[in-house]
């Protein structure tokens, strides 16, 4: 258990003294409270005198905190390490039915004795922590922590109960008190972690964090030897983080050495070899598709409204009628707390999660509205179920009734196989989109799109286009990077030769940019025929206008509203029903000075040429729909994906056209 502990204390002061390359550390402090939980069987310490038949559980609190080092590895994960002070402090007791004299002397009675054993057990230890960012700011740990015991001391006794009356022989209601060090005490502790962290910035650069955490953690050996006794803990806590800026120069040319090169003859008498090169441009992609040299990013706080249509299904994992983790459970009690408003949402995703709350909310303030819901099968492999698309159906009323107090009676069910409009069953993206449920209502009004007005983040130009360069060379894979301050916020990779430009659109990581910093560092990296690594790098300068600098400056300034029709059908162009009043919504708000910019979308599904032709023709559609002359509309495809396409609701919400209205303010 020592070796264990000496490694893991050598792996931290390695990874914080010598860092490795482009890691940007985050440093901090924490503390906790330690909920500590003490299980055992034993009915003695070693050579101390006790008449208890077994030792099985303890309890006790205490705190526990530190310093702490995180080295982010990519952009969903790090590793944490932290050392301090823990307290693993608990009474170990047990109880003992025994008969005693009663209150007259004349005969016995039932008692209850306790048999305790109150251990302190300071101790100084590191962890190691490996983190996945599950959500925007969530994070799930699993790690080690070993720790050294600075004393193990203890106080024991029996303490009569009950009956409330009499003493021990000692004229007293407690006896056989001993204390001293725990005899064998283990000199090293270690523990499995896991747990999660929420993090919440403390200042607009976000490079100050506060996070609480909740640890759970499991002890692996005993506390003294030739016993079982072992300290387990629930860890509730706060951790304040800083990543202080790094400047990071660009990193131009990159060797392998996995074979050794071959010594070159005198330039005399050997003609040079050239080798491999790597070069890169980059250009800015405006938001209506306009191209040009991007000689600086600009990034500009606007007022803007974002109209987000809902989607009504709610899709379930194969042969099951369990309501997926990924949909926002409220308990009962917190229901009169939600609003649409009160949603914490970086993008549609994050509010179409909330689905069964928002119908929930909309249902209490339109009583008389009722809504069918029909669930559906994928009729493939494990939804080869007769009963399984109605009990889908009726998990989601259950949660409506249950949980939002909804009557029964306003909630029709219906089961059928496929969905009446299925998306392709031969594909696995298919079947995944037939399993659901879909929510219809005789209000429009219920499933209407959810309209949220914020302060965000709009990156000119939209998207920027690498354009890499390169000798003819066999290449086995390739990258391209958008870091911060030595931390990677974007990435992009794939296989085989460059492809002619790899976009990486700036606003889906956006907010993970800090305010401090005024560059971005794109870069390339190319191996070539598995032998050697080539990268290139530019960098892109970044000029930040704040609501703040605009008002203060006079600056000329905007609305934006945002806008995504919803839902195209799989392989469809035709502008849906439920599309029509959005469509007459915007053509209200559309102003003769405001600037449209329509461009259409699809998933990952199907070939990239067929895709930018179908979602070219949904930006036509709409902007005919619309009537305005002025409009550009564009096809992107799925170039650029606006979701994860591993979920079903992702591929959904890629199937649409985003119409962006800016609008200027006068000042």
């Amino acid at each position: 258990m020592k070796i264990l502990l000496l490694a893991l204390l050598a792996l931290v002061f390695s990874v914080v003294l010598c860092p490795a390359q482009n890691m940007a550390l985050r440093y901090g402090v924490w503390g906790a409270v330690n909920f500590n939980m003490h299980s055992a069987s034993f009915a003695a310490l070693p050579g101390v005198d006790n008449c208890c038949t077994a030792f099985k559980q303890g309890s006790g609190i205490a705190g526990s905190g530190g310093v702490l080092v995180d080295v982010p590895l990519s952009a969903r994960t790090l590793v944490g390490l932290r050392a301090g002070l823990s307290m693993y402090n608990a009474v170990v007791t047990a109880t003992e039915n025994k008969l005693v004299p009663n209150r007259t002397g004349t005969g016995l009675t039932g008692g209850v004795i306790e048999h305790s054993i109150d251990a302190a057990l300071p101790a100084l230890g590191a962890e190691m922590l490996f983190g996945y960012r599950l959500a925007n700011r969530l994070t799930a740990y699993v790690g080690v922590r070993g720790d050294v015991l600075l004393g193990a001391s203890f106080v024991q006794k029996e303490t009569l109960l009950e009956p409330s009356y009499g003493t021990f022989e000692n004229d007293s209601r407690v006896r056989n008190e001993r204390s001293g060090d725990i005899p064998g005490a283990s000199s090293v502790l270690a523990f499995a972690l896991v747990g999660m962290g929420y993090e919440t910035p403390l200042n607009a650069s976000r490079t100050l964090v506060a996070a609480p955490e909740l640890m759970v953690m499991l002890g692996l050996n005993s506390l003294a030897d030739d016993i079982s006794w072992k300290a387990h803990s629930i860890r509730v806590g706060l951790a304040i983080a800083y990543t202080p800026p790094i400047v990071q120069p660009p990193v131009l040319i990159i060797p392998d050495v996995e074979e050794p090169l071959p010594v070159a003859a005198p330039a005399s008498t050997v003609e040079a070899v050239p080798q491999p090169a790597l070069t890169m441009e980059i250009a800015g992609v405006q938001a209506d598709g306009s191209e040009h040299p991007v000689p600086a990013l600009r990034i500009e706080e606007v007022v803007v409204t974002d109209m987000t249509p809902l989607l009504g299904y709610v899709f379930f994992d194969e042969g099951s009628a369990v309501l997926p983790e990924r949909y926002n459970h409220l308990r009962s009690s917190e229901v009169s707390a939600f609003s649409e408003e009160s949603i914490d949402a970086d993008n549609a995703l994050d509010v179409y999660h909330h689905v069964l709350n928002i119908v929930g909310r909309r249902m209490l303030d339109l009583p008389e509205a009722t809504i069918t819901l029909t669930g559906c099968t994928s009729e493939f492999g494990a939804d080869r179920n007769s009963t399984l698309a109605r009990r889908r159906a009726e998990i989601v009323r259950d949660y409506l009734v249950s949980v939002w107090g909804i009557e029964s009676g306003r909630i029709r069910l219906a089961s059928r196989g496929l969905p009446a409009q299925p998306s392709n069953s031969a594909h696995a993206d298919g079947r995944e989109e037939n399993r659901r449920v879909e929510i219809a209502s005789d209000r429009r009004e219920l499933l209407r799109p959810v309209m949220m007005r914020d302060t965000a983040r709009v990156p000119y130009p939209a998207v920027l286009k690498v354009l890499p360069s390169a000798r003819e060379q066999q290449i086995s894979t390739w990258t391209v990077s958008m870091a911060q301050g030595g931390t990677i916020v974007d990435e992009i990779s794939g296989s085989g030769a460059w492809p002619a430009a790899v976009e990486v659109p700036v606003e889906r990581a956006i907010y993970k940019l800090s305010m401090q910093s005024g560059k971005l560092t794109l870069t390339a990296k190319a191996r070539y025929e598995g032998r050697l690594t080539m990268a290139a790098a530019e960098e892109v300068p970044m000029e930040w206008v704040t609501l703040e600098t605009k008002a203060m400056q006079r600056l000329a300034d905007r609305t934006i509203d945002r806008y995504s029709l919803l839902l195209f059908n799989f392989d469809d162009a035709a502008l849906g029903e439920a599309s029509r009043p959005i469509v007459d919504l915007i053509r209200q708000r559309i102003t003769p000075a405001s600037t449209l910019v329509i461009t259409g979308y699809t998933d990952r599904t199907g070939e990239a040429d067929y895709n930018r032709r179908l979602s070219a023709q949904r930006a036509a559609h709409t902007a005919e729909a619309l009537g305005i002359s002025g409009a550009q509309p564009e096809g992107r495809g799925n170039d650029i994906l606006l979701f994860t396409n591993d979920i079903p609701e992702g591929r959904f919400y890629c199937r649409t056209v985003t119409i962006t209205v800016e609008t200027p303010v006068k000042r």
